[in-house]
């Protein structure tokens, strides 16, 4: 890959990201994302302008899954106030595996790493009419990251 950013997942906007492939084995984890967004002060950013990376492999290294949850959500009516709330959902070890099939078509809504090496993943699925749907959060430890793309496409017009 032409560029290689490592440890700056916050010099990446994820607003239009999709996860196109989603990979995890004994240490590692990658997930390939389409329309990852490059922040103009990106190491790797040659434009000096938030830009789209190419086709762009998310590389976690030394990597281990801790938890997932579906995310919960609360509902409000017009005036404000709190009619129901769902909490979040944790999912089973034993069905992470269907789960990490079903992740490529996926928006990846978020990526940020947390206190204590803790990395949060926040996947988007979207239902038949394009809405969306349900969240999920994948915790996990890493020792890096890196994020790598052959070539940026265009400017983020905003």
């Amino acid at each position: 890959m032409g560029f290689v950013s490592k440890d700056e997942l916050d010099r990446f906007i994820y607003d239009d990201a999709v996860t196109a492939d989603f990979k995890l084995s004994v240490n590692t984890l990658d997930i390939t994302a389409e329309a990852l967004i490059v922040r103009h002060d990106n190491s790797q950013n040659t434009n000096y302008t938030d830009s789209y990376a190419g086709t762009s492999l998310i590389h976690f290294s030394d990597a281990s899954v801790m938890n997932v949850y579906k995310e919960g959500y609360s509902y409000y009516n017009a005036n404000d106030e709190l009619v129901s709330e769902v909490p979040d959902e944790e999912i089973s070890e034993s069905e992470w595996d269907r789960l990490f099939k079903d992740l490529p078509g996926t928006y990846l809504v978020s990526l940020r790493k947390s206190d204590g090496g803790i990395y949060e993943a926040i996947f988007e699925t979207s239902d038949e009419i394009g809405a969306s749907a349900d969240s999920y959060k994948l915790m996990l430890k890493a020792s890096h990251v890196t994020v790598s793309w052959d070539k940026y496409m265009n400017r983020v017009i905003r």
